[in-house]
């Protein structure tokens, strides 16, 4: 088992749910009265939203992230290629704009490519997989476009489930499908949870920021984050992946050269996240 682990979060003793405090949250005041619906996942959130929308081989969905860097997650890419084309830039061909706020940190093209799918009639989406706490100038992550998606297991101790805001007129308020009462069922019963997850994670985010601060940062750190990963980068490392496998290491695989994304799990303990930072920083000196 590794030490500190990206999904999902039941790998740790569900015990510790004690240490958390709970509040209560409705999800309408979150996202406000806006139409929901509960999918066994947000890969089936994607497809839902393809197949709406009806794309078809010639169509391209334009994808923007918050690194922009050459990485885009297998989960979206390979369910949008079912449909139609990839596309890291705009054209005459582009029906969707598919806005990733990439492990939690806002990507902050969103309000431009808002204003430019409404100027354009083409739709919108806010891919919030991994966050559904973060905001951008005080207005929560998800609110500002189309249509927004998280995914459950990326967010609480959960195995399945994904969540699609529709931020539109005309939305239907009811679905009676299964996999929205499972979907709901988990949300409600975690979602009190969501503030103390965002302090625990913020907390090994500190140590990560203080034990690692010779290195560049990838991403801002702030306030208004509820990151998923706290990544840095390390020139002239490569790419990772077995080395800090025989560690016991889990890291986000973006495959981008001289990275490490560090998970930050709320069941971690804080005992093992400095292991992990002495095991990090041993293999760094070698």
């Amino acid at each position: 088992m590794y030490k500190l682990a990206l999904l999902p979060f039941d790998q740790f003793d569900q015990a510790a749910i004690v240490n958390f405090e709970k509040k209560d949250i409705d999800i309408n005041n979150l996202f406000g009265e806006q139409a929901y619906q509960g999918f066994s996942s947000g890969k089936a959130v994607i497809k839902a939203l393809m197949e709406f929308h009806n794309l078809s081989r010639k169509d391209e969905v334009y994808i923007s992230t918050t690194t922009d860097t050459s990485f885009v997650s297998s989960c979206v890419t390979s369910t949008i290629f079912n449909y139609c084309k990839v596309s890291r830039v705009i054209t005459n061909k582009t029906k969707l704009i598919f806005v990733i706020h990439e492990f939690g940190y806002p990507n902050k093209k969103i309000d431009e490519l808002v204003e430019y799918g409404q100027e354009r009639g083409i739709p919108v989406v806010e891919d919030v997989a991994h966050s559904m706490n973060s905001t951008l100038n005080g207005q929560r992550l998800g609110c500002r476009a189309d249509y927004s998606l998280f995914s459950l297991p990326k967010i609480f101790p959960v195995n399945s489930g994904g969540l699609l805001i529709v931020n539109k007129k005309g939305g239907r308020k009811t679905y009676n499908t299964l996999e929205h009462k499972n979907c709901m069922r988990d949300l409600n019963r975690w979602l009190c949870y969501l503030d103390s997850f965002t302090k625990k994670k913020k907390e090994i985010e500190k140590i990560f920021i203080k034990s690692f601060s010779n290195y560049n940062a990838i991403f801002e750190s702030s306030d208004e984050v509820n990151p998923f990963v706290f990544g840095f980068e390390v020139p002239g490392l490569g790419v990772l992946e077995s080395e800090f496998d025989q560690l016991g290491i889990e890291i986000a695989k973006t495959y981008v050269k001289d990275r490490i994304l560090l998970p930050l799990n709320p069941f971690a303990k804080v005992d093992k996240v400095g292991e992990i930072v002495v095991d990090i920083k041993q293999y760094l000196n070698k």
